[in-house]
C-alpha cells in the first residue's frame, strides 16, 4: 500500500467536484492494493442504484447483488472473471446513500478491511459534497 499516494488523494478529495469523484475512486482503490472501484448512489424512490461512471448500467435495488448489500447495509461478496466484487453500502450515519463496488483479483482480510475504509471515506466524501453544494 502506498501511503503518500493515499495522502496525496485524500487532499485532493477536499476539492474535488462531484464529476470527478469516480476517477478518485479508482485512484485510491489502486492505492489501498485494490483493482478498481466504482461508485453507485440510489435514485430518490430507492429502486435504482444508479453509476456515477456513465458507461455502466443502473441496477435495481430490489434485484441485485448491489441491492441486497444496499438493503442490508452488508458488504457482498460476487465472483466475476478474473476475481471478485465486493459491494459495500455508502452509509451516513442512518441514510443509505448507495454502494461502492470493489474489484480484486483475490479477497482476504486485508482486502476487506481497506475496501470498508475506502467505502467508509467515500461516503463522508459525497455527504460533503452534497452539504456544500460542490
Amino acid at each position: 500500500m502506498d501511503e503518500n499516494r493515499l495522502e496525496d488523494l485524500i487532499n485532493e478529495a477536499q476539492t474535488a467536484l462531484p464529476f470527478e469523484l469516480p476517477g478518485l475512486a479508482n485512484r485510491c482503490a489502486s492505492a489501498l492494493g485494490l483493482d478498481a472501484a466504482l461508485l453507485y448512489l440510489v435514485d430518490l424512490q430507492q429502486r435504482l442504484l444508479i453509476p456515477l461512471d456513465e458507461a455502466a448500467e443502473p441496477l435495481l435495488v430490489d434485484r441485485s447483488s448491489a441491492g441486497w448489500a444496499y438493503r442490508t447495509v452488508s458488504p457482498r461478496v460476487f465472483e466475476a472473471e478474473g476475481g471478485v466484487i465486493v459491494w459495500l453500502p455508502l452509509v451516513d450515519g442512518a441514510e443509505r446513500l448507495g454502494v461502492l463496488a470493489v474489484r480484486a483479483a483475490s479477497l482476504d482480510g486485508a482486502r476487506m478491511r481497506r475496501s470498508r475504509i475506502l467505502a467508509h471515506l467515500l461516503a463522508m466524501l459525497i455527504t460533503s459534497k452534497r452539504a456544500s453544494g460542490k
